[in-house]
């Protein structure tokens, strides 16, 4: 009776003692908004939120611009996904530095919470939804020459 207790006693310390720790992932979906408008909703693994939240930008108008998203009014991509990726880093880089893309966002919104990890700093993940107005955004890139009319 008494080995009974001991062996309970071991294998509860065991599984209290063994602790798991979810390895949150950076993902990025979307949705119809309007006929007109895609909402992205990206979550961010970083330092910060500031840091998050330009991340989530940067992800959700690579995808949009070279990607697309499935199943959605952008289920093809924007820009020709050229195989030179450094002129496509180039171009995204710039559009998102100059901040050319506040015309087309529609409402942006931020959520955050520290999360605790195995390294010295805490972490930051950070849900972003952010609203694109397609239409536009789509008559801007043609006028700039990124992308002709009717498509690439």
């Amino acid at each position: 009776m008494k080995n009974r207790f001991c062996l309970l006693g071991c294998v509860l310390l065991l599984l209290l003692s063994c602790s798991r720790q979810l390895v949150p992932t950076e993902t990025i979906t979307a949705s119809n908004f309007s006929n007109i408008e895609v909402q992205c909703n990206v979550t961010t693994l970083e330092k910060n939120q500031t840091e998050g939240a330009n991340k989530a930008l940067y992800k959700a108008f690579e995808r949009l611009f070279f990607i697309g998203f499935p199943n959605t009014i952008c289920n093809t991509p924007l820009i020709t996904n050229n195989t030179n990726a450094s002129k496509n880093e180039q171009m995204l880089k710039g559009f998102l530095e100059e901040k050319k893309y506040e015309p087309f966002i529609s409402s942006i919104s931020h959520q955050s919470r520290k999360i605790k990890t195995r390294s010295t700093t805490d972490n930051v993940i950070t849900d972003s939804r952010i609203v694109i107005d397609i239409a536009s955004l789509r008559r801007y890139l043609e006028t700039t020459g990124a992308t002709r009319k009717f498509g690439y």
